[in-house]
């Protein structure tokens, strides 16, 4: 008993003296450290094993004593976890609690080093670009050469002069890869060059920025409609609308969208929900552009002229669609004719083999007896009406086709199938000292006219 005694209160004390994670989310877990690569590896009192990536870890607790080379280890493994933050008082508050866990170490005396960095970075409120600590000064001053830049880039897109374009995006964003301008921009050109995957990947790291940027959230849906995916696509053109309402732009693709969504698409909530907010949205805008002499037609804007014009040429492409239906309607009702006239044919033929079968008396075998020439005249019918049946059912292949031709005869069709994708003019640019609030994350150039709330770009 005595032994059990003393094993309990081994185990008692290894369990006290566990180590404790604190990690970047708020939780902790309690167990046994060892160092493996990239992290840790943690066993818990119930003996599970957890490894817990250095990203993750916020700091490391020694409930108990350690050795130095423990120490040593976890200051490793702070230093490389303080790699990814960006707020220096983050950074002074880790490097203290080390400190403080883990006095009178040679490892607490090396981080009292790390942690004066911090001090300083704080006291001079630094900030982080790309992987450099730079003063606000010197970020401001950063801004305007990146400024520069990206101004550049964007007048040499205007000017399909994509090669030369792309070569200042790429220095912009080696200073800083999460520059959104750059990135966006990015994007803009992959898109332009046919890469949708890389195109949709800077869009979707400028999002993780900026999350309700317009412009980003409408060329996300432009990509996933070219993708075949057309509720995703539909799902950020809602997000975008949200973003900026009674956009222009937004508006134009989320008609597109919604005219050649198929049936069983259209009763998913996600188009349901698309569909009440562009009906909304899109009275208002038709009242604001009316003022401006355009109206809404299909997927686009048109004069009163014009739109006159249209309407006069719609009832010429009615009376066209009219006159494809009847057609339509009386090639249907022959390829029935002839397929009624083929089931009478093979129940006559039936009926003629069934009449010349008899059954040898003597024998009591089946006899056929020869055919008439009757039932092979209905044979010869038959096949000659089913070459007809298919020669009709090919005219009836072609007449959805005909009457997307006759559609096309509109001066302006209503819809063309395009979405289009917001370019320079959506590139969130970074506000410099003293500049008026932009619209969240709608660039100045790129908002709707004075009556029209929220950018004129296109939204999440």
């Amino acid at each position: 008993m005595r032994r059990l005694a003393v094993l309990l209160a081994m185990v008692a004390a290894a369990t006290a003296t566990a180590d404790v994670v604190h990690l970047t989310d708020g939780t902790r877990i309690e167990g046994t450290l060892k160092r493996d690569s990239g992290g840790w590896t943690i066993t818990t009192p119930a003996g599970k094993t957890v490894f817990v990536p250095d990203d993750r870890v916020w700091s490391i607790e020694k409930i108990g004593g350690s050795e130095p080379g423990d120490a040593e280890a976890r200051l490793a493994s702070l230093r490389r976890a303080v790699e990814n933050i960006s707020d220096p008082a983050a950074g002074v508050e880790r490097f203290a609690r080390f400190i403080e866990q883990n006095k009178g170490t040679p490892a607490a005396r090396e981080a009292q080093k790390d942690l004066e960095t911090w001090k300083d970075r704080a006291a001079r409120r630094m900030v982080k670009v790309g992987g450099q600590w730079v003063t606000r000064e010197q970020h401001q001053e950063m801004i305007r050469g990146t400024l520069a830049q990206i101004e550049r880039a964007r007048e040499l897109i205007k000017q399909g002069r994509l090669r030369d374009a792309d070569a200042i995006v790429s220095r912009v964003l080696a200073i800083d890869p999460t520059n959104a301008a750059g990135l966006y921009l990015r994007g803009v050109l992959a898109f332009k060059e046919g890469q949708l995957g890389a195109a949709k990947k800077c869009f979707e790291s400028v999002r993780q920025q900026m999350p309700d940027h317009a412009p980003t959230l409408n060329n996300l849906g432009v990509i996933l409609w070219q993708q075949k995916q057309p509720l995703g696509a539909v799902a950020f053109y809602d997000l975008a609308m949200a973003a900026a309402p009674r956009n222009r732009q937004i508006l134009d693709n989320v008609a597109e969208a919604l005219s050649a969504l198929r049936e069983s698409d259209r009763e998913m909530q996600t188009a349901k929900r698309a569909a009440r907010r562009f009906i909304e949205q899109d009275a208002e805008l038709q009242k604001e552009l009316a003022q401006q002499g355009l109206h809404r037609w299909g997927a686009t804007w048109v004069t009163a002229e014009k739109l006159a014009e249209i309407k006069a040429a719609q009832e010429k492409i009615k009376l066209k669609i009219e006159q494809l239906r009847q057609e339509y309607e009386k090639i249907r009702d022959r390829i029935a004719e002839i397929e009624s006239r083929i089931d009478a044919n093979e129940r006559t033929m039936r009926r003629i083999v069934i009449d010349r079968t008899v059954v040898d008396r003597t024998t009591g075998g089946v006899i056929q007896l020869p055919l008439p020439g009757l039932y092979y005249d209905l044979r010869r019918e038959n096949r000659n009406l089913l070459d007809d049946r298919a020669e009709l059912l090919a005219k009836l292949d072609t007449f959805a086709e005909r009457v997307r031709a006759v559609e096309q005869e509109s001066p302006v069709p209503a819809y063309t199938g395009l979405h289009r994708l917001i370019e320079v003019e959506g590139t969130p640019l970074p506000a410099m000292p003293g500049d008026a609030p932009a619209q969240p994350g709608v660039p100045a150039e790129a908002l709707p006219p004075p009556k029209i709330r929220p950018p004129a770009t296109q939204p999440d």
